[in-house]
Formats: structure tokens, sequence, C-alpha cells
């Protein structure tokens, strides 16, 4: 049976008609005129007559020939069901199969990763001798099972029979990039593409979480056209219709350092129900370490999430794994999420006092060392911050990766030749806090840190504004709703804690446009009060007034003891996201200069694996990329007899949680230049894959035809002008 892959196309045979056209106005416009001198001539040209008349007809049919040929080849006809009537054409298949963990979403005992193997194995029926196939996998990353193209069929089924659902969410734009590639690297000329997914909504997003693809702009809508260009696109859907789902989509602690012996450590943990049903006494579980800490239940009404807390109390300083539990359901994967912590006996902080005193509190750091480690009596929650005080001269043997972050408070001058061991420590995820003062040499501060906005400085040092007699202040004006981590505590009535303080001297800061640089808060005529600057994995801040009561009273005030506590727990190092990753995301993890001469094993969901660490300065670097696993992953490094263990965690990425489709008319309307076939409802696969591959293309011979024709036209078109 004739059919058309673009018939459309068939409109152009109109312009067929054109020669015909040209041909009757040409008739029309000529008048007869009886004329007795022509006679003679007529009555002898007469018998030419005919002649001439058939020479005209043969060039009119030719031209029309041609057109209509050139219109039916780009509406590209084929045969379908009648493969070798005019000769089998070899084919090269690429097959990507979605194998994300949403296709292993099982109703009735059916999955969509069974109805996209049989697909699959209906679209191989149809390959005839000599025909290649190539097989990807795409969940978080798109996957070349069998990246040259193969003959072998009977390897092609084993794979996708052994082919299991990852705990990967869906990668379409990787899935196309890797198809383009292995599609221009084959030289034969009837190439297909082949897309078996349960077409989620959120695997047509853009990589980098840009959204959906928006068309011409798009890069998914670019992918598709270049592939257009050179294969012919079909999309099949073995979704299935029901998308009832309820997951762990966040699990996390309350504070971002986490000691041992501090009553009722809270963890959160957040229940998404994707249905539309509404759900009541959803059982959510509680893990430490492997054992059931205990349980609680929440309702969710279809389409919402809901929060869970659990409360803990760790008796040990070590490393501990974590887990929120779901009773399986539909799809499992989903029904649990991990959490890495490490529990610290205390996080120490590296203070350096430009101005010691035997008076603490004429120091330069009196009352921040007060506010981070205050009096248990006068604190409500034992605090878990360690000041450790030193003067400036130590600071250049002092070993900086011991400490969460460092205070720089009235430090006179800084000693460029420890710039570079201060960076290293803030780009692999420490901080630094500076606070100015009266013996700051501004000069050295601009020259060695700011270096014209290219050093580590967030702004630069402008000079020293205010009374020194204390006679006129300045306050802060901090807004009630400032969305910064920092000021988060600041809201609303907490606010008038930083806004009612007296500010009789500060530093003018002079803050550069960049997109690394930050404005907290600033006083109320304008000027920048507290500045950030992030760099690599850590970041800079930049007071704008002392950490004492030099230049302001504030740190007399209760918002003093607020803010310093809100500030250590900003800078300090995030050691939770670094050790809690998505399936796919590489573990990158700073340990000690011992771990080169170690014997580092990772275990956890899949099979034990050795690595090596690698130098990275004057510490090592160990990477970890094999993370396709969702669960608890254990790091076990063995000196001699001394062993450290680790733990980090990998959590399936929630987006893949949410199985609503796509549908077709939407998703052309999103790809408006995409040229693609979608099929849908493996029932009625079968007789669509054979009709549509066993098939004779005849847009080439059409072509060849036209040439052909062509040639002869003008060569006829020469001889009879003679």
């Amino acid at each position: 049976m004739l059919q058309f892959v673009n018939p459309l196309m068939l409109i152009g045979a109109a312009v067929a008609s054109a020669p015909i056209i040209i041909h009757l106005l040409n008739r029309r416009r000529f008048k007869v005129v009886t004329w007795a001198a022509m006679e003679f001539l007529l009555a002898s040209s007469h018998k030419n007559f005919r002649r001439v008349r058939l020479q005209e007809i043969i060039l009119l049919v030719l031209r029309t020939l041609v057109l209509l040929l050139v219109a039916a080849a780009m509406a590209r006809p084929f045969l379908a069901g009648a493969a070798g009537v005019l000769g089998k054409s070899q084919r090269y298949v690429v097959i990507v199969v979605d194998n994300s963990f949403s296709m292993g979403y099982t109703v009735g005992g059916e999955r969509p990763l069974d109805k996209a193997v049989q697909f699959a194995d209906k679209t191989l029926d149809t390959l005839n001798k000599g025909d290649m196939v190539s097989l990807v996998a795409v969940s978080e990353r798109a996957r070349a099972i069998i990246r040259e193209p193969s003959v072998d069929i009977a390897t092609v089924r084993s794979e996708l029979k052994d082919l299991p659902p990852g705990h990967g969410s869906t990668n379409l734009p990787d899935a196309f990039r890797v198809a383009l590639d292995l599609l221009r690297q084959s030289k034969l000329a009837q190439k297909e593409l082949y897309l078996i997914t349960d077409n989620q909504r959120s695997g047509w997003r853009l990589a980098g979480g840009k959204g959906f693809a928006d068309g011409k702009g798009s890069q998914l809508s670019g992918l598709i056209r270049e592939i257009n260009a050179i294969a012919e696109f079909t999309l099949a859907d073995v979704g299935l219709p029901s998308h009832e789902n309820v997951a762990v989509t966040e699990f996390k602690s309350r504070d971002r350092i986490l000691a041992r012996e501090i009553a009722d450590t809270t963890f959160s943990a957040q229940i998404t129900n994707f249905g539309e049903n509404d759900l009541n006494n959803v059982e959510v579980s509680f893990e430490v370490d492997g054992f059931r800490q205990g349980s609680t239940s929440v309702s969710i009404k279809g389409g919402t999430s809901a929060s869970v807390s659990f409360s803990y109390t760790f008796h040990e300083s070590l490393p501990h794994s974590l887990a929120v539990r779901l009773k399986p359901d539909r799809l499992t994967p989903d029904d649990a999420r991990f959490l890495a912590v490490e529990v610290v006996d205390s996080a120490k902080v590296l203070v350096v006092d430009g101005k010691p005193s035997a008076d603490l509190y004429q120091s330069a750091t009196g009352y921040l060392q007060t506010a981070l480690s205050p009096r248990a009596e006068s604190f409500a929650r034992p605090t878990i911050f360690e000041p450790v005080v030193i003067q400036p001269g130590e600071l250049a043997t002092t070993k900086l990766a011991d400490y969460e972050f460092v205070v720089l408070a009235d430090v006179p001058r800084i000693d460029p030749s420890i710039i570079a061991d201060i960076e290293e420590y803030v780009r692999a995820g420490g901080a630094v806090v500076i606070f100015p003062g009266s013996g700051v040499d501004l000069e050295n501060y601009n020259k060695v840190l700011y270096i014209d906005g290219l050093g580590m400085l967030p702004a630069r040092l402008a000079g020293i504004q205010g009374d020194p007699a204390k006679a006129k202040f300045v306050s802060l004006a901090v807004p009630p709703d400032s969305t910064h981590p920092l000021l988060k505590e600041f809201t609303r009535q907490k606010a008038a804690f930083l806004n009612l303080p007296q500010f009789y001297q500060y530093a003018a800061l002079d803050v550069p446009d960049r997109d690394d640089t930050t404005v907290i808060f600033r006083f109320e005529k304008g000027r920048p009060g507290l500045v950030e600057k992030r760099i690599g994995r850590g970041k800079v801040l930049l007071f704008a007034f002392t950490a004492n009561d030099a230049w302001t009273d504030l740190p007399r005030r209760p918002g003093f003891l607020l803010l310093m506590h809100e500030m250590a727990a900003y800078v300090a190092r995030d050691r939770q996201s670094a050790a809690n990753l998505i399936v796919g995301d590489m573990l990158a993890k700073d340990a000690e200069p011992e771990a080169l001469v170690s014997r580092i094993t990772v275990s956890g969901p899949a099979k034990p694996i050795d690595i090596v660490a690698t130098p990275a300065g004057k510490r090592a670097r160990i990477r970890f990329e094999n993370t396709d696993q969702a669960g608890i992953y254990e790091m076990r490094m063995q000196r001699d007899d001394r062993v450290k263990q680790d733990y980090f965690s990998v959590n399936v990425d929630p987006a893949e949680s949410d199985l609503h489709r796509i549908g077709q008319a939407e998703l052309r309307r999103a790809l408006p230049e995409a040229n693609f076939r979608y099929l849908i409802a493996a029932s009625a696969l079968g007789d669509s894959i054979t009709a549509s591959l066993n098939k004779s293309d005849l847009w080439k011979n059409l072509l060849l035809a036209a040439l052909v024709l062509m040639c002869v036209e003008s060569i006829l078109a020469q001889r009879f002008g003679r």
C-alpha cells in the first residue's frame, strides 16, 4: 500500500500545472486576422504544423512530469508491507529504551519497561538480513549498550531481556545527543531512531532545570531537528494510565552541624502524594544505623505534601547513616530516602584576635567568644561551637582544615605568604569572617585581599566613617522580609534586634558589581553593613563594624547573640550536602594526605569497589562515580591496622516520582519544528511497527526519474528548436 511520510508536501504537485497554464495563456494572447498575403505562407507551412504541435505536447508533458515527480519525492512515498518490490534498502536502527526508575511502576503485574522490551522486540522482528542496530539505555545519563552497529539480533534481544529499571531519572537531552552521535557515524542512507519511554513530563525538561522545552530555542527541539535531517524518528509511549504515587521527596536535619549528647536533634522528612486521591494514615518510619527508632503516620491530600519530624540524641562522635521509609507501593525506589551525617564532639572555630587583652571584653573577640560559646546556665540549648583563640602571628602555622570557619577580628595586617593557604581552605568549603577595627591597615587589606575585586575580600575598605566620640550614630535597616539564609530568624519583630543598636563608627565598603558578591544588609543611609563573597565551595563575610563594643553597642544587646549564631550556622562547613547525593552525581571529598597511601574501599547497594585518592594541594581528593543505585554507601580507608569509616548517601531524584505524562498534542505544541511519529498503547504496536518498518522507500527513485526526464527534455528542446 502506498503511503507518505510528509503527505502535506503533495500540495506542491499543483506546481505541475504551471507549464499547462503558461501554454494556455500564450494561446489566448494571439488574435486571428485574415491577410491575403499570408495565405501562400500558411499553405507552405501547413504540412509541418502537426509535427511542431506534437513536439510542443511532448515537451509540455515532460516538464509537467518533472514537477510532479519532484513534489512526490518531497512527500517521501513508500510501499508499506512490500519491502523488496523495488529492492531491499539496508537500514540502521537506533533503539533508545528509557530505564529510569519510573519505568518500574507496577500495575496489575505490568510495568512500562516490560512494554518497552516488547516494543523493541517487535522492532527487531522487522529487520531484514544485513540491517544494523544499536541499543541505548537512558536514565540519569544515556549509555550505549551496543554502540557499534550490529547485525547480531540475538545479542540485542539478550541485552534487552537483562535490562532492569535503574534508580536514575530520565535525561532525554542526553539520550538525543547519544543517538545523534550514533546516527551521524553511520554511512547507511536509511536511518531510524526509536525512543521508547513512559513519556513523563519531567523527562522532557531541559538539562540544568531551565524549564520545559519551548520550541525553536530549546535544546531538545534543536537536537530533534538535527535528527530529522538524517533519520526518521518514532516516539513510542509505553506509559501506564495511572499516576498514583506517594514518595519521600526530602529528608534533612535542622542543623548543619550535629554534636553528640545534644538532646532532641531534629530531622524532617517531606512526603508527597503525586496522585489525585487523598491518602490517610501513611506510615513513615525512622532508622539510625539500620535500626528502627520510631514511626509516625500522616494524611496527605492529593497533589500535596506533608512534613513529619523525628528527634534523636547521638551518643557517639562517629559518622552515622539515617533513613526514612514508607511501606512499599507500586514504585519502590522512592519509598525511602537516606541521609549520611557526621556527629562531632564540638565544632571548632579559629578566632584570630588582633587586640588581645587580659580583660576578655577589652579584646577584639571577647563578646564573640561568649556569643559562640555562652555559659550553659544562660543558654537554653547547649552550643556546639568551641572558639580557639590565637594571635595573628600564629596563623601561619595553624592547620585551617581543622576548623569550621576562621574569624579575623581587628587583625592589623595580613601576611601575603599565607594568602594561598587561606584561599585553598575557602575553596574547599571553609569560610573566613572578617571584622574591621581601628588597628586594621586598610591599604594592606586592599592590596593583599581585595586586589581590585579579584581577591577574597568582598569589598574595598574605603575608610572609617562616623563619630569616634560616640555623640552621633547610625542604625541598620534590616528588612523584615529578607530571604537571605543568614537573616531567616530576623523576621518581623525580631528584625528590631538588629535595627535598634547604635553604630558610632563603621568601615565604608565599596562593593563591586559581581555575581559572586552579595550585600546581606545595609545601614539606614544605604552603606553596606555585611557583604558576602562566594569562592569555590566556601565563602568570605566582611562586616562593616567591630566584633566588640568599640564602634557599636550591638555586642551588649540580645541581637548580637542571635546574629553570631545565625552567622556561624550559615558559614560552617556544609558536610551534609557534600555527603548526600542524587543518583548519578559524583562524590568529591577532601581528605587528609594519608589517604594517598591508604586502601579505600566503597561498599553499598552494589559490590565493593576499591578507589584511589589523588593529590589536591596539600591534601588528598577522593572521587567516586558509581552512584547509579540509591542507598547508603560505606567508605573504609585503611592504612596498616588503622581503619577510618565514613558514610555517604545516594537518593533518587524526586522529580521522577511524578508520573504525570505529557500528551502528543502538548508535546507537538512544545516542539513545533520537530518531526516525529507518535505511537501509543503496546497492544496496537505490533501492526504499527510492521506497517511502518517493512517498507520500500520510493523518493530516491522518483528524484532519479525526474533527473532523467530533465535531461531528456533539455536534449529534445535543443533538437526541436533547430
